[in-house]
């Protein structure tokens, strides 16, 4: 599939040539996680409400006011995790609110906002070395000034703090790459008993892999060094195709140019494609020559292809989110209190002009009001069988989407709590824009909740950093390393003052894995240590570790023996 190939929109997903999936059932009711995300905010009185910190969204209580930290030194911040029995870190606040928040029935707890420790640190020919507090926008742009850019595709949403898009597996797109955290060489961090840890890459590998996705359980990331690459000038390409050219063709094409990603408007099974490589040599010159602005290359030819499916979609999400119909035909006629901007990201597949610009123009777009996102990765080779899936799904659901499935395909990653580490992944995106008044459409929540049991069978895996429904994902086997994930946990933070309710819940299953593992070993240990009696007649037992831990001399008492 070429980014500039057209056919006609195909119906063969929706029809009957491929087997249906097994489609769950609309669940009755929103799972507990999903209540919480629904009901915590409308359980605040209106001075509870005033005195809390919420999330983006304005959905949850992330701590009150009075329990956020703005540490303005490295100094400071060691000082307070030494004085606090439970701390969270907080960044922009975009984090699934669940992972984020204080955990309300622990005394003495506070959450730190790193955002004072920002900036530039130090730099070398290939990499940078920045304040975890620093945003992805700033680091971009700080790096654009010396020519460099981050090493991969960052992602959409620039107002990340560095620290929050790491440890949450913040990716783009790309299989010739893979997370952001996976571009990490060196990270420094204050552990719970307020030491300072340097974790480089090239002394030790496998704990810098422990620690690239973190979650804010390993510590507070305060420093963290990165790859850069000179900067690079790209031109993508932007086309509207048939959902059968999309199924067929899109894993070539991500391997053919460096960043792609497509939006599958499922009414209409149309998808509109962006593929995005390095610009020829006269690109770059109308680049230059247009004060390096985004630059459109060509006059728009796939505008009328997508218009009715955009009108439409925009009539449905003006219904959704409670906007008054008129503002659908404009974002730029949206109330001045920013009610219609749920549209915006919609219109701009109204002008489908392949452009000329860097990563961050092109890509990192933002998201222009509240919404409840979700996104679930499964193994590239299922990406066909995801959609064949889906499409099976629309056919029987009560709900109706009012934005387009999103795929962003990325290379494999080394992190130990990366979705299928080691292989190359498709994630797919979905989800509900909130009204004005931050509520969402009756059913949103079941729905999230649907569209996650019908990818779970395929290997579907969420993202650390987006909703999910944690009780349909089995953790260790979706994640091998958690329970050595756990382990370091443990020897960093015996008292678990990272943790809150949610983090303990996710981590159950890994802890009841790894407590069975350490009941095994002694076991087996205790049943190879006796070694049966000595002259005197005494009974001896020898741990394969040895009583000084060291396997050598354990053996050598073993062959005295």
């Amino acid at each position: 599939m070429s980014p500039a190939t057209s056919s006609t929109p195909s119906s063969t997903v929706n029809g009957n040539t491929h087997a249906a999936s097994a489609s769950p059932s609309p669940a009755a009711s929103a799972s507990s996680e999903s209540q919480r995300i629904t009901l915590f905010k409308e359980q605040l009185t209106p001075d509870a409400e005033k005195s809390a910190l919420l999330n983006w969204a304005g959905t949850r209580a992330l701590a009150t006011l009075s329990q956020v930290r703005s540490p303005a030194s490295l100094a400071e911040l060691q000082h307070l995790v030494r004085a606090h029995d439970h701390v969270r870190p907080v960044g922009s606040r975009l984090t699934y609110e669940a992972l984020t928040c204080i955990d309300p029935t622990r005394p003495n707890a506070i959450m730190v906002d790193l955002s004072n420790l920002h900036g530039l640190i130090s730099m070398t020919d290939n990499t940078a070395t920045f304040w975890a507090g620093t945003s992805i926008d700033k680091v971009s742009e700080i790096l654009k000034q010396h020519g460099k850019y981050i090493n991969c595709s960052p992602g959409v949403i620039g107002v990340q703090t560095l620290a929050g898009a790491i440890g949450t597996g913040t990716h783009g797109q790309g299989l010739g790459q893979s997370f952001l955290c996976d571009i990490v060489t060196r990270v420094e961090l204050v552990r719970a008993d307020g030491s300072l840890v340097v974790i480089d890459g090239d002394q030790h590998p496998d704990l810098l892999d422990a620690v690239r996705i973190h979650l804010g359980l390993l510590g507070l990331v305060v420093k963290v060094t990165i790859e850069t690459q000179p900067l690079r000038i790209l031109t993508c390409t932007k086309a509207t195709i048939g959902v059968d050219d999309f199924l067929s063709g899109f894993t070539d094409l991500n391997r053919k140019e460096e960043f792609c990603k497509a939006w599958w408007f499922p009414d209409t099974n149309l998808v509109h494609v962006w593929a995005a490589s390095p610009a020829g040599a006269s690109e770059i010159e109308r680049y230059r020559a247009n004060g390096e602005q985004l630059t459109d290359v060509e006059a728009a030819g796939d505008e009328d292809r997508l218009a009715s499916t955009i009108y439409a979609l925009e009539q449905k999400m003006a219904k959704d989110t409670l906007l008054d119909p008129a503002h659908a035909k404009s974002a730029a006629s949206a109330p001045a209190n920013g009610a219609g901007r749920q549209l915006e990201t919609v219109q701009r597949f109204k002008r489908a002009v392949s452009v000329t610009g860097t990563m961050q123009q092109i890509y990192m777009k933002g998201i222009p009001v509240p919404q409840i996102n979700c996104e679930i990765a499964v193994p590239l080779s299922q990406f066909q069988a995801a959609v064949h899936a889906l499409a099976n799904w629309l056919k029987t659901t009560k709900h109706e989407l009012h934005y387009p499935f999103i795929f962003r395909n990325t290379g494999a990653s080394r992190a130990w709590l990366a979705p299928h580490r080691g292989q190359e992944l498709c994630y797919i995106g979905f989800l509900v824009y909130l009204s004005a008044d931050g509520t969402a459409k009756p059913g949103s929540l079941e729905m999230m909740r649907e569209i996650q049991q019908v990818l779970v069978p395929l290997g579907g895996t969420p993202h650390w950093g987006k909703h999910m429904c944690l009780d349909l994902y089995n953790m260790p086997r979706l994640f091998p390393r958690m329970t050595d994930f756990v382990r370091v946990m443990r020897a960093w933070d015996p008292k678990g003052k990272w943790q809150n309710e949610y983090t303990r819940d996710m981590l159950s299953d890994a802890v009841a894995a790894m407590e069975e593992e350490d009941r095994a070993r002694k076991a087996a240990e205790v049943a190879s240590g006796m070694v049966g009696k000595m002259a005197e007649g005494k009974t001896v037992v020898v741990s394969r570790r040895g009583g000084s831990g060291h396997v050598g001399e354990s053996m050598s008492m073993r062959a005295r023996l």
